[in-house]
């Protein structure tokens, strides 16, 4: 029986290949497209593959939300080229505000707010969204993505969920340590050798009484 070939070259490979396209890439909007840095950073950019990959129907999902809220924030961590938003935007409209971050600017009437830039150099607020996804995006392709998922959980509002995809390199024994640390849900959605998909939950803690 043959062998099974190690992944660890062709990954050092990929990442090497990466990391020159985003060196001489110049930008979306910005003289020729770079296909290898969009499938780079964003391979899947249609909302069936975050449905896919990260093992939820988000429509349906935000449904139930959109019943507790008036008003949803929704954020892509790693956009692509905003397909995911727009698809949101389109389905709920005024009922949701959508916010993306990418590697470069462009123009979406899907999105209300896009950020440009490295998620590594991106400062979340805080208690902000009710949703965040990111496929293969931020959490996928940060140098640290344990503190971005960190940062993420503390983006949630109370209630909140965050959806997010890593890379093989993730060691999931140190992911539940930091979600038991924040006090927050996990549950593994997607898992294979390539890939982890997990879900995330802020639970709703409930208020304090103040005695009379």
């Amino acid at each position: 029986m043959p062998k099974k070939q190690s992944l660890a070259p062709r990954k050092a490979i990929d990442r090497k290949r990466m990391a020159r396209a985003l060196k001489t890439w110049r930008g979306f909007d910005k003289g020729a497209r770079r296909p290898d840095v969009e499938r780079a950073y964003n391979p899947d950019l249609a909302y069936a593959n975050y449905v896919r990959y990260l093992g939820t129907d988000f429509i349906q999902f935000l449904r139930a939300r959109k019943s507790k809220v008036r008003r949803m924030n929704v954020f892509d961590a790693g956009c692509g080229k905003g397909s995911f938003l727009s698809h949101v935007k389109n389905e709920f409209g005024e009922g949701v505000f959508t916010e993306g971050l990418a590697l470069a600017h462009f123009k979406s009437k899907g999105i209300d707010r896009l950020h440009v830039g490295h998620i590594d150099k991106f400062k979340l607020p805080k208690r902000k969204y009710d949703l965040v996804v990111s496929h293969a995006g931020a959490t996928f392709y940060s140098f640290d993505p344990l503190a971005r998922t960190g940062e993420i959980i503390d983006a949630l509002k109370s209630g909140g969920d965050a959806f997010l995809d890593y890379s093989s390199r993730l060691d999931l024994a140190e992911l539940k340590a930091l979600c038991a640390s924040k006090d927050v849900a996990l549950t593994v959605t997607r898992s294979n050798r390539y890939y982890t998909a997990v879900h995330i939950t802020k639970t709703i803690r409930a208020r304090k009484k103040v005695p009379a």
